[in-house]
């Protein structure tokens, strides 16, 4: 079943073209589960480990201490709008790299016509 909707209303609508849609990499907390050790081997294992995330989605909010990063975001259904699922609130002081991929309201989808 195909819902029609009027350009008015797709206006409104929640819609991942609203938002910049990314790819981020960042370094996360992590616990070395290996038991007790060395003093000395906790400070190599620190210096030298780290757990590099590279992670893809939409920036729903952006500020100096974070990105809310959403994974999903669904078609609108029953006049309640669109919902997000896999959140993820990410400090941006772990954030090694961000990318681009696609700018809110860009539309890759439209094509012009002569």
């Amino acid at each position: 079943m195909k819902i029609l909707i009027t350009e008015e209303q797709e206006k409104k609508v929640f819609s991942c073209d609203n938002f910049d849609f990314v790819r981020l990499s960042w370094v996360d907390a992590i616990e070395n589960n290996e038991g007790w050790m060395s003093l000395r081997d906790a400070k190599n294992w620190g210096r030298t480990d780290q757990w590099l995330i590279h992670q893809t989605g939409w920036i729903i909010k952006q500020t100096k201490e974070y990105i809310l990063l959403v994974s999903r975001i669904s078609e609108p259904s029953s006049g309640r709008g669109s919902d997000v699922s896999g959140v993820f609130k990410i400090p941006t002081t772990w954030i090694k790299y961000k990318k681009v991929l696609r700018k809110k309201n860009e539309n890759i989808n439209k094509s012009k016509t002569s």
